[in-house]
């Protein structure tokens, strides 16, 4: 592509901008984690939320069966599962929740047996799409 074309396109296309607004995280061993977060307004949120489960090679297989903030629940969108120990005992995936409500919310985690190691990070952004003319 010459640079004409590049600069074209880039021209055309849609950017986003988004801003960092919050970020909480725990770390416990047990089959369920809920703690609060608070959502200052801001355009076009979203909240992302990672969860980190850990199976000590050999314990059985753990599933996160639900997300939620202030009883809304999010949705799964990647997921990764396994570890060269065990294919079934580990897992990361993110849940994600647009538009979330302002203020201050649970994030409840649920799993289907107590992990001996469960993290979880929510994180919340605010984004803007921005067009270009």
């Amino acid at each position: 592509m010459n640079k004409r074309d590049h600069d074209h396109l880039t021209d055309k296309c849609a950017r986003f901008h988004s801003t960092f607004i919050r970020v909480a995280d725990v770390s416990v061993s047990r089959s369920s984690s809920s703690y609060p977060l608070d959502l200052p307004d801001g355009p076009d949120r979203i909240l992302l939320v990672s969860v980190m489960v850990g199976g000590n090679c050999g314990s059985p297989t753990i599933t996160v069966t639900g997300v939620a903030y202030a009883h809304i629940a999010l949705t799964r969108i990647a997921a990764i599962v396994g570890t060269p120990c065990d294919l079934n005992t580990t897992s990361t995936e993110q849940w994600l929740l647009v538009a979330p409500p302002v203020g201050t919310g649970d994030v409840d985690v649920s799993l289907t047996v107590k992990a001996p190691s469960l993290h979880v990070a929510a994180m919340a952004f605010a984004m803007r799409l921005l067009m270009r003319a």
